[in-house]
């Protein structure tokens, strides 16, 4: 493997990274709320994508972007199975989910853009990202396998502006998780805060629901 330097830039993007996981986790871990099946199935969820949170900046530190570009998919599957769970799922989907059965992630897509509470809030158009670019990194498609192909040789080709996308995604899906585990325990005009923040990260971020992010290797 090539060794790759990080740049000043990408270092001050995982230094920022790194200080909004810090923050996020202190507040979660001060929350408290009911301790119901829905709360701890949806919670577990939501803690998950803080912990994949996590591993995407350690993975781009530690120069194993491709690892961190397929985690992001594996961070959006945890933030919507904790939507899901926690509005949308009926009594009998909670208890399928303990039993290891549970709907595809296109459906619980589906249903979470139809509630009334979510349907404006575009879940769909991050599905569609997900499924149409994040796929390929889990399943060594042709982005993932483009990002090793340079010039002259077999080794990781992709850019700093692709690393630095990476983290503002995985940015972006722990402030949405944050926001959905402190309304959780009650707190509306804390959690719209962090619905402000995440809207205002993705406004001024690279990454795009459009097909036309830096990730999709063209």
């Amino acid at each position: 493997m090539v060794e790759r330097p990080i740049s000043e830039k990408l270092r001050a993007k995982i230094d920022e990274s790194k200080l909004l996981s810090t923050e996020l986790g202190q507040l979660v871990n001060s929350l408290r709320f009911s301790a119901n099946t829905r709360n701890r199935l949806s919670g577990g969820c939501f803690d998950l994508a803080f912990e994949y949170h996590i591993g995407v900046i350690e993975l781009v530190e530690s120069r194993v972007a491709a690892c961190a570009f397929a985690l992001l998919r594996i961070l959006y599957e945890a933030h919507i199975h904790g939507v899901w769970l926690q509005f949308v799922a009926g009594d009998d989907d909670l208890r399928n989910y303990q039993l290891s059965r549970t709907k595809p992630l296109d459906r619980m897509v589906r249903a979470i853009s139809i509630h009334p509470t979510w349907k404006s809030t575009g879940y769909a158009e991050f599905q569609a990202y997900a499924k149409n670019i994040l796929d390929d990194y889990v399943h060594a498609g042709f982005r993932a396998v483009s990002r090793r192909i340079s010039a002259d040789a077999i080794e990781q080709a992709h850019d700093v502006e692709q690393e630095i996308e990476a983290l503002e995604f995985a940015n972006v899906l722990s402030l949405m998780s944050t926001q959905q585990i402190v309304f959780m325990a009650g707190n509306a005009e804390i959690a719209a805060s962090f619905e402000a923040r995440a809207l205002e990260l993705l406004k001024r971020s690279r990454f795009t629901y459009t097909g036309k992010s830096k990730l999709v290797g063209q």
